[in-house]
């Protein structure tokens, strides 16, 4: 059993620092809170502080979350320490407190989206949005958006708009900008998109090099020999000339395509013969020479001259898209925010009204929000309600309150912005404020906050920078009760002879399995806190001392089935569990066979499935006794008796769900086909039925969601494909509701916020990176956005399209944000564990694993 450091003192060791945040009440402040400091409850106590000293009513109160779970957990606790301090003030203060206790329904506590909606709720006129305005969720949201694309794309075939023949020109089709269109509406607060005109370069030297090269080509393929080994660039060469015969050299588009096949990262291990090695280091390096030098210098330019047409497409997209959702009185979470911030900013009697209507502002978890949402508690809270300019405004003293922690910055893909937390510090600092840092640790074992000094250390600057926060260190706040048996750090490791992502995993996922199961059945304790031990905590472990994290979404689902086979309670947040429900997907094809009765296709895909089982010599036998596939026909007398009663049993269902689809409407006839092939039962009977089952009804209820944008059950069928196909956030359910503390499992986004004793960092597999595609420059007066256009290929790195000039050096910018952000990340990870850490690492060191970076320490388990 480890021993461990009891920490006695009455006070945590920066306990001055606290006490400024209930004493200096008339001062604006900005409290930078460091994992497992107890940030939330510093801003409880602040809300409790300005009502027991009278600077505000709890009306008058308004506390800003980064989730609504947040938000009801605040809600509670903040009435609890209202009840707690009601009963030991006197005098004024315990009036004061018991008057908040009887209206704490009054204080508006919620996400900034909710507030910024009451905001316009009650001045929906001079806001200038729909009396009747309805908040659109995110799911919703991307629907309309996927769906306002789609009408938009048919609208520019439909009216033979010139524009197709100017991206036809260019080499560019219609339906390759649509992920990127979805990314670009993200941006509506982007005042410019910079585009230049730009000239086309000289074809006629790259023309010369390309036929000379090609030439050497064809001269050479004859000597190739049909045993390659692993040689790709015989591949290349065969690929490059064959290309160029089929396509018009005199056409930029088509020249272009060949250019496009010089790409370094295609080539591996060369051995061209007939000359062996020494020839194949030659070719790979003429290659190179070629793609650096003729190539890529004339594809940017062909990037750059189509980035403003591509950037004319995407904007008139956004303005269809906005004319959908405002025009059906709709807004989605970016709407309320700049509706807000417009409001706030322009009407100085509106802002005047607010400020008396909201004397004090809270905001929690400040680094991970929506940059606007500066811009709203900015102008909300400033002295002078005419100033415009967000960045020159001052708070009054003492109204407003920011808590956040830099170091778990880690939002950016979703709009957070370090740049602009660090503006709102700047202007807090230059306004009189004050900054305020709290570094005791009350999560943490003393050895596990060493640990992570040492190991953090240098991951941060000594100095903040505009990319990252400095560093701190953090202090020992825990105050110890009982030792245990869960404590310290350790690390999996993942035998080397185990290469292939799928065999890591399956190690890594029943390794953790059992440790949990075993760590249940011998009773393994669990070193408990003080705190914990007051709170009713027994010492042996239970499944939800565990928590295990990944760094992507991708494998959860196979980390659960473990748990499941082994009888361990759990629950998955941030997963893709969709796609590991095969019924669904056996479901998607009955239903596609019934709404498209003429497609054979679709058909026979339905009878060879799970569902009905056919084989390939019972499909053959039907049709060559004449069968025609239509379920729509009888199957043919001639037919063996045996297959015929399939056939038989199978049209029959496809009729009748047919018949079900126009009388009853499509999620009601699309569930009751489900209940009727018995999909539900038949997931429930499998490993991990409990959460497939219960994903299934989760299913329908997502469906029913979004039965308003699907006309028919063909786009309902479609929508759900698209949910299962795209791998979004869908979190296991199970048909029955745990009562009892569970083991979670998420991905490292959905973790921040978040402890347990014990915490997995699990999934050694890869640390792949999608291409930069956005740079948002915040940094001046105006908003900048620029962004790569990539191709939608489903697959490995996807070609670029079109870029802006300097597309280089603004991605270059951007990747030090992004590497940055991923050093944060690693800090949520390694601080997430109050006893025990275990890490997984693969032993073959040629395989990066995402946790390397921790695995420099320490004991390894058994």
């Amino acid at each position: 059993m480890a021993n461990h450091e009891t920490d006695r003192r009455a006070e945590p060791p920066d306990q001055g620092q606290r006490r400024r945040i209930v004493e200096e009440l008339d001062r604006t402040m900005l409290v930078e809170a460091a994992a497992g400091t107890g940030k939330t409850t510093g801003m409880i106590d602040r809300m409790v502080a300005l009502i027991r000293e009278g600077r505000c009513r709890v009306d008058t109160m308004a506390a800003i979350t980064f989730t609504r779970k947040a938000a009801a957990e605040l809600r509670s606790r903040f009435q609890i320490e209202l009840e707690r301090a009601a009963r030991t003030s006197e005098g004024e203060a315990r009036e004061r407190l018991a008057t908040a206790l009887e209206n704490v329904e009054k204080c508006t506590i919620g996400t900034i989206h909710s507030f910024c909606g009451r905001l316009l709720r009650e001045r929906p006129i001079e806001a200038g949005v729909d009396l009747a305005f309805r908040e659109m969720e995110e799911d919703e949201d991307r629907r309309l958006r996927e769906r306002a694309w789609d009408d938009y794309v048919a609208g520019l075939y439909a009216g033979d708009d010139p524009m197709l023949d100017r991206l036809r020109e260019l080499g560019l089709h219609i339906d390759q900008l649509r992920s990127s269109f979805l990314a670009f509406a993200d941006y509506p607060d982007v005042e410019e998109w910079p585009a230049d005109d730009v000239e086309l370069s000289d074809l006629s030297e790259t023309l010369a090099a390309l036929d000379a090269y090609l030439k050497h080509m064809e001269e050479l393929i004859p000597t190739f020999p049909a045993d390659r080994g692993t040689d790709r660039l015989m591949d290349a060469y065969e690929r490059v000339v064959r290309l160029a015969r089929n396509r018009d050299l005199s056409r930029r588009a088509e020249l272009m395509e060949v250019l496009e096949a010089f790409r370094p990262a295609s080539l591996g291990h060369l051995d061209v013969r007939p000359e062996g090695r020494s020839q194949g280091r030659a070719e790979k390096e003429r290659w190179d020479l070629f793609a650096a030098n003729d190539a890529q210098p004339i594809l940017q330019n062909w990037r750059e001259k189509r980035y403003k047409t591509v950037i004319e497409v995407l904007s008139a997209a956004r303005e269809a898209y906005d004319q959908y959702r405002l025009g059906s009185g709709r807004l989605n979470f970016q709407d309320l925010l700049m509706c807000a911030s417009r409001l706030l900013r322009d009407k100085p009697q509106v802002r005047r009204y607010f400020r008396r209507r909201f004397t004090h502002l809270l905001v929690d978890e400040f680094q991970d929000t929506d940059p606007i949402q500066a811009e709203v508690m900015m102008y909300l809270t400033a002295s002078d309600p005419r100033e415009q300019d967000w960045r020159r405004c001052t708070p009054e003293p003492g109204s407003l309150f920011v808590v956040g922690d830099p170091k778990q910055s880690i939002y950016r893909f979703r709009r957070a912005d370090i740049v602009t937390y660090n503006q709102v510090k700047r202007i807090i600092e230059e306004s009189g404020g004050a900054i305020v840092s709290l570094t005791a640790n009350f999560r943490t074992l003393g050895e596990l906050v060493r640990w992570g000094n040492g190991v953090f250390v240098d991951t941060f600057p000594r100095e903040a920078t505009i990319y990252s926060p400095a560093s701190k260190t953090m202090e020992i706040g825990r105050q110890e009760g009982t030792d245990g048996d869960l404590s310290g750090i350790k690390v999996i490791e993942v035998p080397a002879d185990l290469s292939t992502k799928a065999d890591a995993v399956e190690y890594d996922a029943d390794f953790i399995a059992r440790y949990i199961r075993r760590a249940l059945d011998a009773k393994a304790t669990v070193p408990r806190s003080r705190r914990e031990i007051d709170a009713g905590l027994g010492p042996e472990a239970t499944p939800g001392d565990f928590m295990i994290v990944t760094r992507n979404k991708g494998q959860l689902a196979h980390y659960a089935r473990k748990l499941q086979e082994l009888g361990i309670p759990h629950q998955v947040s941030g997963g893709s569990a969709l796609g590991q429900v095969e019924e669904l997907v056996w479901l998607i094809a009955c239903v596609r066979a019934v709404v498209e009765p003429e497609n054979p296709v679709a058909l026979v895909a339905a009878l060879r499935g799970q569902l009905f089982g056919m084989s390939d010599p019972e499909l053959y036998a039907f049709k060559r006794a004449g069968g025609r596939f239509s379920y729509r026909s009888d199957p043919p007398q001639g037919l063996d008796p045996v297959i015929r009663a399939r056939f038989e049993d199978a049209f029959g269902r496809l009729r009748r769900y047919g018949l079900w689809l126009k009388e009853m409407p499509a999620v009601p006839a699309v569930e009751r086909i489900a209940a009727d092939l018995g999909l539900p039962m038949n997931a429930l009977t499998r490993a991990g039925g409990d959460v497939l089952a219960g994903c299934m009804a989760k299913v329908f209820e997502m469906l029913r969601a979004a039965s308003d944008g699907a006309h028919s059950p063909a786009d309902l069928i479609d929508h759900l494909a698209h949910l299962i196909e795209e791998e979004g956030d869908f979190d296991g359910i199970p048909v029955r509701a745990h009562t009892e503390p569970v083991v979670r499992l998420m991905n490292l986004h959905k973790v921040k916020g978040l402890e347990a004793p014990v915490v997995f960092l699990a999934n050694p597999t890869g640390k792949w990176r999608w291409p930069t595609r956005l740079h948002i420059d915040r940094s001046a007066g105006k908003t900048r956005g620029y962004m790569a256009i990539y191709a939608d290929t489903g697959q490995g790195h996807p070609p670029l399209l079109a870029c802006p000039v300097g597309w280089e050096d603004l991605e270059e910018e951007e990747r030090r944000f992004e590497e940055a952000e991923e050093n944060r990340l690693l800090y949520v990870a390694g601080t997430r564990a109050g006893t025990q850490l275990v890490i997984t690492r693969k032993l073959k060191r040629s395989s990066e694993s995402y946790w390397d970076f921790f695995t420099r320490y320490i004991e390894h388990c058994e």
